[in-house]
Order: structure tokens, then sequence, then C-alpha cells
């Protein structure tokens, strides 16, 4: 009889081994021949030991005489006949079409249903046989240890081989654009695992954004992806979550600060394109899948959440061509802009803002470094690059744990693009612009929504990230460009002018304005709605108005307007002169972080302000300085950084800026003010080469 138990029990182990390597095969256990034998061997060799253990056990406990109780241990060995439809991949008709999912379990089930009943047969013949002696049976339980031992060996390195066929996750992040957005990402293959170092404590969570590789097929585009985060540090805490994946955009998945463990060191990211399983999680050894889709993976980021006023959120809206003059609160009688009157009404404001030039790319560098456009390299034909030792604003928060975005609309002008510098400090960089619908999208009707274009799908794209970071403390800039656009400022007044045909071009741009006023107010309504008044919300320009396009050193050119909405801050009118580098600075200040060592350190909201704004253009390069009587203008006829001289040095214009008449020239009165024309271009003198020296060093290989 023992002889017949030990044909059976090694039947019985090799069909039980075959069963579990092809039910784990189909699970994307067994990624290859060596997995499928150390499987296979492995659930045979531990079978076969329980079963001997079992034996012992109940032998060495009711010891009988004889071996013919051990033909129902036979017989239960049988019950392997239940695997042989499912090892010959025997197609059964279930009767409902859920149960395929639950096939090899079903098999399982019937199994364990027939092995437990003959197993009782089996007990039950022992306790009716007669007595026996119990030493022989320790050779029962000494003969199933070693199989037991060799089944926990043959599963380590099973799942070694397991890791070992995973895909690799990359180690190294790459910029990838999605749609027109720009982040730093890993593309992980599904299966694989992300390992990386993430600290956190109390308050903070994470975020992680998710896209389609951007040469992925519309028709093979995931819609929805299924991430499991694993958190580990005092505690290993496990997050599982969908993300929905929007077609040519990023998505973000957030993980509330409350299911991040204290003193958080490791994060684990794996995906998958079906909600992970309970009992896949149980098992400890993920499978490996075979699909060939990628994900791309931007983070995990640890992200602070919003939290007091003291660590506010920033909203830093720039609308190129919004003079200060074209403003309801500050010049213009057109009543154009009269959401952000109603904002500035409870905000900080300053109408005598000056640019540093009439330049998008040299403004919007001073408004993220506060620092002069010869120093931080753009200008004119020069973009840069920027020298390392300056900080944006954008790096020294994202430095804080903030998200942080920007959407820049420089593609459609060639300035703010990815690549130029100011994407440093940025997660995400969006520099896209659709300046005309495309001829396929044309309404019929025309009181039909049109298609999203120009600076309203910006604000549609910024607002999207909004609503993803609104819970963390994050910095938004958003530069609108349809002043700069004649196509954009003509379809923005149609709706707005009764007779377009007629409408001056100022007319126009006034109506631009208008719309421009309204979106910007519909967004800042979107954030207030959101969160109160715990953001900090920022409106400027980067230039005056674009009618006449001229990049000239004029107040219609360079005068902006600057207007801050705070917690905190106290709601008044300033009527002192300031320039965009005194912004930066003054936002680093109330945001608790510091830019570089040559950035400006005037605080615009608890200090009195004594400046006269410095701006230039051209090369040779023109500079231009001025108080609230006076303004100097100096052609150095130098190239500027470099200060080569390209002629001879020409006398600087003096005017007096409070003997203006509408409509007249201005008049030069250097003449008559030799002292004063000369202290203001020895000052531009020495400013000039202080800056071109400064950038020099800091380009210097």
């Amino acid at each position: 009889m023992i002889f017949v138990y030990a044909i059976t029990l090694g039947i019985s182990s090799g069909v039980t081994g075959l069963f579990a390597r092809q039910a784990l095969g189909e699970q994307g256990y067994v990624p290859g021949l060596t997995p499928g034998l150390m499987v296979a061997c492995g659930v045979a060799a531990t079978y076969a030991g329980l079963q001997l253990l079992y034996v012992g056990l109940v032998r060495f406990t009711w010891p009988t005489k004889t071996n013919w109780p051990l033909l129902g241990e036979c017989l239960s060995h049988g019950a392997v006949a239940a695997f042989l439809p499912y090892l010959a991949r025997f197609d059964v008709n279930w009767p409902h079409p859920a149960l395929n999912d639950f096939e090899s379990l079903i098999y399982f089930a019937a199994f364990a249903g027939i092995h437990a009943t003959l197993k009782l047969v089996g007990f039950y013949a022992i306790l009716r046989s007669e007595s026996g002696p119990r030493a022989w049976n320790v050779a029962w339980m000494a003969s199933g240890m070693p199989l037991l031992l060799a089944g926990f060996i043959m599963f380590e390195v099973w799942a070694g081989s397991v890791e070992k066929a995973r895909p690799k996750a990359p180690e190294e992040v790459q910029t990838y654009r999605v749609g027109t957005a720009y982040a730093s990402a890993r593309a992980l293959p599904e299966g694989s695992v992300l390992t990386t170092n993430a600290t956190a404590s109390i308050g903070e969570c994470l975020m992680i954004g998710c896209a389609n590789p951007p040469e992925t097929a519309l028709e093979d585009a995931l819609e929805v992806a299924y991430l499991t985060i694993e958190m580990r540090g005092d505690t290993t805490t496990q997050f599982s979550g969908s993300i929905d994946l929007a077609a040519g955009e990023w998505s973000y998945l957030q993980i509330p600060a409350e299911d991040v463990p204290r003193k958080m060191t490791t994060c684990v990211v794996r995906w998958s394109t079906e909600k992970e399983s309970k009992w896949r999680k149980a098992v400890g050894v993920l499978p490996v899948l075979t699909s060939d889709r990628t994900l791309l993976i931007d983070g995990p980021h640890v992200r602070r959440m919003q939290g007091n006023e003291s660590n506010p959120s920033l909203v830093l809206i720039v609308v190129d061509g919004l003079g200060a003059d074209r403003v309801s609160s500050m010049g213009s009688a057109k009543g154009t802009t009269p959401n952000l009157e109603r904002i500035g009404a409870a905000a900080l404001t300053y109408p005598l803002t000056y640019a540093p030039a009439p330049e998008a790319a040299a403004s919007c560098m001073t408004l993220l470094t506060g620092v002069s456009p010869l120093r931080h390299g753009y200008l004119g034909d020069r973009a840069g690059p920027l020298p390392k030792e300056l900080k944006t604003i954008s790096e020294a928060l994202r430095g804080e744990r903030y998200a942080t975005a920007a959407f820049t609309e420089g593609e459609g002008w060639g300035d703010l693009v990815h690549g130029r510098g100011f994407e440093r400090g940025f997660d995400t960089f969006d520099d896209g612009y659709i300046a005309e619908p495309p001829a396929a999208s044309v309404q019929l009707d025309p009181n039909a929504p049109g298609p999203a274009m120009g600076s309203s799908e910006t604000l549609s794209k910024a607002r999207r990230w909004f609503d993803a970071h609104k819970d963390t403390n994050y910095f938004l800039l958003v530069r609108l460009t349809d002043l700069r656009n004649p196509r954009s400022r003509e379809l923005h007044a149609r709706s707005l002018l009764p007779d377009l045909a007629s409408a001056t071009p100022s007319a126009l741009y006034n109506a631009a304005v208008q719309y421009l006023d309204r979106e910007v107010g519909q967004f800042i309504g979107h954030v207030r709605n959101a969160q109160g008044a715990k953001t900090c919300i920022v409106v400027t320009s980067t230039r005056g108005s674009y009618l006449p396009d001229d990049t000239v050193l004029a107040d219609w050119s360079l005068r902006v307007p600057f207007v801050l909405s705070a917690p905190g801050v106290t709601a008044a009118k300033r009527s002192e002169l300031t320039g965009l580098e005194d912004v930066a600075s003054t936002l680093a200040r109330m945001m608790h972080v510091t830019l570089g060592p040559y950035a400006s350190t005037a605080d615009l909201i608890n200090a009195p302000v004594s400046r006269e704004p410095i701006s230039m253009v051209g090369n040779p390069l023109m500079l231009s300085i001025r108080n609230a009587k006076l303004r100097l203008v100096w052609s150095t006829q130098r190239e500027p950084f470099t200060m080569r001289a390209v002629g001879p040095p020409a006398a600087a214009a003096l005017y007096d800026l409070t003997n203006v008449r509408a409509g007249a020239p201005m008049r030069d009165i250097s003449s008559r003010s030799p002292q004063a024309t000369k202290n203001w271009t020895d000052k531009l003198d020495q400013y000039f080469i202080m800056q071109c020296e400064g950038w020099q060093t800091a380009a210097a290989p």
C-alpha cells in the first residue's frame, strides 16, 4: 500500500504543479521557461511535502497497525482529475460569461471539495483502525520536510526570475511634449515598477502627471490608467486610483496628505490598463505583463498642501500689450476693464509701473528673476542663456515644494518657448498658441460658439491645470498675447462693436482689451470661488499698447498696470514709480523665498518706494530713465552686453513731463538743464557698464 501511495502522490503532485504553472501563467506570473519550471516543481514539492506531513501527524497522533487506511489518502490524490479539463484547455460553456475570468478558481474549488471529502474518508479509516507503534510514523514527517524546503527554494528562484523578466523602468527623466505642454517624465512600460526617493512630512501630498506618449496613434491611446503607489516611511501605505487621460494633455492624480506616511523616503509606482485585484496585491509578487503599452509618468512629486495665508499660492497673469493707459482705473476713460477695476478696488495697485523694455521676452524674464535685461541676457535678438547664478521665482517656489506651471503662448511669437530658459523651475511648460481656428471648424451659424483658440484656449488649459492642483501650493504663470495679434483683435471686437467696418484701430484695440478683461475676470473668479482669498493674484503686462507696434522708449509702450490682490495686503492705489523687477522681489518676499544675488530688493507692499525706472531698447542700445517730472533718453552708441562702440557718443535728450500736451511733440530741454542731463547720463553709463560686465562674467565659460 505504501508503494501505491507513493505512485498516486507523485502523479497528483505533478498534476497539481502543472495546474499551478498554467493558472499562474495566464495571470502573467510565468514569463519564461525557468519561472515555469520553478512554479511547477515548487508547487509539486510543496504539495507532496504537505501530504506527507499530514499523514505523519495524523498517524503519529492515532497510530495504526496496518497501512490499509492509506487507501483513503490514495483516493484523495485522485481529486487532481478535476484539473484535467483545465489542463487540456477544454472549452466549457459557463452559465455566465463572467465565470470565464474565474475558470481556474472553479477547477481548484472542485479539486479542493473532492480532495477534502476523500481526506475525511481516510481520516475516518485511521480512527477505526487497530492501534500500532508510533515510532515509524516520524519517518513520514521527516520525508516531508526536505520537500517543503525544496519548494521554498524553488519559490525564491521563481520570484527572482519574475523580477528579472519584468520590463525595466527608465532611471533618467526626459522632456516630453504632449499636445503643447512640456514636462519631465519617464516612459513607463506597463508592468514595470518605478522606485524613486521621495521624502515627505506631515501636510504634504504626492502629485503624479500622466499622458499617452506623443507618438501614440489616436486609436491606440489609453483613456484610463490604473495606478498603484506604494509609499514607504515609518509605515508602508498603498494608494490605488484611476486617472482619466485627456487627449493631447497631461492629466494629474493627487495622493492626499492623509495617505502619505510620516517620514516617507521611498515611493514605488506601477500602472496597468486594468484595475489591480486584491489577491494580486496579497501575493506579494507582481505579474509580468507582456503589453507593449507605455505611459508617461511625471513624478511622483512631493507637494505642499494649501495651508495658511502666510504661504499663499500665486497666480501671475501677464497680458501683452495691456498698457496702463488702457485700464479704466489707471488713465482710460473708455471703461474697457470693468473686471480688472473691480479686482483693483480691493487690491494694491501701482499705475506708474514701467517695463524694462517694450519686449515680451525681456520683461517676462525680469518678472521672473528681478534683474535687468542686461543682466539676464534677454533683449532684442539675444535670447539668453540665463546665467546659472540667477534664480527664477519658479525655481525658488518649486524648491519649496510648490507645483509650478506656465502657459506662455510663446510658440505663436517665437519668444517664450521651451528651450530658451523660460521653462526653468516649471513642472509644466505650455508654449502653444492657436491664433486662427482650423478651416474645418468654421461655424455656419454665426451665433454658435466657435472653436477654442487664442488666449481663451490658453485660459481654459490653465483652468484645467489649476483644478488639478488647487489643493496644493502652486505657482501659475499665464501670459496672454491676443492684443498683439491684429486678427484676434478683430475677432474679439465683432461681438462688442456694432459697426466693425467703421471702427478705428484704437476702437478695435479697446474692444479686444474689453474681451480679455472679461476672460481674465472669469478666470480669476474661478480661482476665487475655489479658494477664497488664499491665493495671491497679480495682473500686469510686459509692455504698453501694440498700437502702433513699435519698440520705442515712450510712455505708451512702457507704462504697464500692476495689480496685486493677496491675503493680508491692504488695498491702496500708490502713486510712486516702480519697475517690473520690483514686482519679482515683492512676490519673493511675500512667498518667503529668495532670488539671485543681483535681484531687486524692493518691497512694494510694506516699504516706501523710491525708484527711477530704467528702460532700454535697440542695438545700439538706447536707455531711458525717469522720475515723476523728467525723462531722459540716451543712445549709448554701443552694443548691448558686449559694449562694443558702433558710433560716436550721442547727446541725451531730456523731457519735461509736467508740460506735455496731447498730440504735441515733446521738447528736448537738455540745453536748459545741463547738470540734470549730465547726472542722469552718468548714472545710465555706470548702470550700463555694471550690468554688462556682470552678464559677461556670468556668461563666461
